[in-house]
């Protein structure tokens, strides 16, 4: 299985890199500190599997955005989230959004191996911390929310949430402003928010931007 990382430490980049090279059946083709630089190097370089980082600081980084890129961008690529945070809900929607695997870097080492063994095989991965975050979302009224969306009314929120217009929205994954549109209507219309207003302010109340705290107020965009 060939394989990108990406991760704006490089300190974690050389540690990820020499302990997945001793792994059988694993190739690191590249590695990349960037979202930018990740969605550059996945457009001219054929791989299978994606391991990174959810909260890359350097623009654009915003997680949703990057993750909902390569799901649409590259159906093939399989792609794992190695992130430092397991807040329930984000962990939920990445879930939902279709990343095939989720890892905390709270966890040993060898559950990310582990995980990219098992996506690898065609499965789906949640390590020890990320399931236990996604049990504790699942108690929650927010999650029931989460799940009353299709998976494009998904993937629309997290782009509204991160300050992409609907023009900007339609662009990265490949749709049409009119059908992206409708999807942000459908979410208005699920919680009865009558502006773009309405609907940011309840999604940021619920916990409901998909970024982690340290980035809740910093929307950037991916070209």
């Amino acid at each position: 299985m060939k394989i990108l990382l990406a991760d704006d430490h490089p300190l974690i980049l050389h540690g990820l890199e020499a302990a997945l090279s001793r792994v059988s059946g694993l190739e690191i083709i590249a590695t990349c500190r960037t979202p930018a630089a990740l969605l550059s190097m996945l457009k001219n370089t054929a791989c299978g599997l994606v391991v990174a980082d959810y909260a890359m600081p350097d623009a654009p980084g915003d997680g949703w955005q990057l993750f909902t890129a390569m799901l649409n961008r590259y159906p093939a690529v399989k792609v794992v989230a190695y992130t430092a945070f397991a807040e329930p809900l984000l962990v939920a929607g990445l879930q939902r959004l279709g990343v095939h695997g989720v890892v905390s870097k709270r966890d040993p080492l060898p559950q990310l191996i582990h995980a990219i063994e098992v996506v690898a095989g065609g499965s789906r991965h949640l390590s020890p911390i990320a399931q236990a975050a996604l049990d504790e979302a699942a108690a929650t009224p927010q999650y029931q929310f989460l799940t009353s969306l299709t998976h494009r009314e998904l993937q629309t929120l997290g782009l509204f949430a991160a300050g992409l217009s609907v023009s900007a929205a339609a662009r990265l994954i490949g749709r049409s402003v009119k059908t992206v549109s409708a999807q942000k209507a459908a979410v208005k219309r699920k919680i009865a928010a009558r502006s773009d207003w309405d609907l940011y302010v309840h999604i940021a109340q619920q916990g409901l931007l998909m970024r982690p705290a340290i980035q809740a107020q910093s929307p950037c965009s991916i070209a």
